[in-house]
C-alpha cells in the first residue's frame, strides 16, 4: 500500500492449491497405471497426449514417437476416422465403437473405442479424449472358433449317417441335414417330434429306456442298437446307435 509517494505495506493475496496439487498428482498416476489406452487428440488431427499403454498398444518405444503422427496416419482406413469424428460431434459420448488401428511395425490391431469431444462456451470442439481397448486376442479367437464351427458343420452335413442329438428332456437339440433323405421330413419338423414319435413300436422301449436312465451327472450308459426309425416316404427301417 502506497500513501503519497511512501510505501506504508504490501498486501498479498494467496491461495490453498496443495488440495489441487494432489488431485492433479492422482489423476497423473491413474493416467499412467490404466492398462486401457488413453488419448487426447485435437480436431485438425494432432495427437497432443496418450499415456504408456497406448504406446505399447501401438508398439511405439516412447509417447514422442507416437505424439509426432497424426490421428489418420494410425487409422487403416481413414474414412473411418472422419465418421468416428462425426459421431463423437453429434452425440455427448461414443461407447465401445470397434476401430482399427495400424502398430508402428504395420501390423493391424483392433480395439473399442470409447470417445467424447471437449467443447469451449460457443460450444466449439477444443478436442477430443477417449479410451481404447484392445480385442485383437479376442477378435482371432472368435475367428478361430468360428473356422472350427465351420470345419464340424461341413463334416457334419457331409456324414453319410443321420445323426440326432437330444437333451436329458428327450427333445432334439441337433439334427441333421440328412434327415430329409433317411426319414423324409424337414430339419425343423423332425426336431418339433416327440423322440420315438416314428420309432417301430417293436423297438420303443429301447431309446425311451434310454432316454429316462440318463443321469443328469454325465454317467456313462452303454450304448443300444435297434432298427428303431422308420422312413416317413419308403416305410424302410435303419439300424440305430446311441450312446450319452
Amino acid at each position: 500500500m502506497m500513501r503519497g509517494e511512501k510505501i506504508n505495506g504490501i498486501t498479498v493475496l494467496a491461495r490453498d492449491v496443495s488440495a489441487l496439487r494432489k488431485n492433479e498428482a492422482r489423476f497423473t498416476e491413474l493416467f499412467e497405471s490404466l492398462q486401457e489406452g488413453i488419448y487426447i487428440t485435437t480436431p485438425d488431427g494432432a495427437i497432443v497426449d496418450v499415456n504408456p499403454a497406448l504406446v505399447r498398444m501401438l508398439g511405439y518405444d516412447s509417447k514422442e514417437e507416437v505424439l509426432k503422427r497424426r490421428v489418420p496416419e494410425i487409422f487403416v482406413d481413414r474414412e473411418e476416422r472422419k465418421l468416428i469424428k462425426e459421431e463423437v460431434e453429434r452425440q455427448p459420448m461414443i461407447q465401445g465403437r470397434e476401430i482399427t488401428l495400424i502398430r508402428k511395425d504395420g501390423t493391424s490391431i483392433v480395439c473399442l473405442n470409447t470417445a467424447a469431444a471437449v467443447r469451449d462456451n460457443s460450444g466449439r470442439v477444443l478436442r477430443y479424449q477417449g479410451a481404447l481397448m484392445d480385442i485383437t486376442e479376442r477378435r482371432e479367437m472368435e475367428r478361430r472358433l468360428h473356422q472350427q464351427q465351420e470345419f464340424a458343420r461341413r463334416l457334419v452335413d457331409s456324414f453319410p449317417d443321420l445323426i440326432l442329438v437330444l437333451d436329458a428332456g428327450a427333445h432334439y437339440t441337433f439334427v441333421s441335414p440328412r434327415c430329409k433323405d433317411v426319414l423324409g421330413y424337414e430339419i425343423d419338423e423332425a426336431q418339433n417330434m416327440a423322440f420315438g414319435g416314428r420309432t417301430h413300436p417293436e423297438d420303443l422301449p429301447p431309446p425311451i429306456r434310454f432316454t429316462r436312465t440318463s443321469s443328469p451327472a454325465g454317467r456313462a450308459l452303454p450304448p443300444w442298437k435297434s432298427a428303431s426309425v422308420t422312413n416317413w416316404e419308403s416305410g424302410g427301417g435303419f439300424a440305430s446307435t446311441s450312446a450319452p
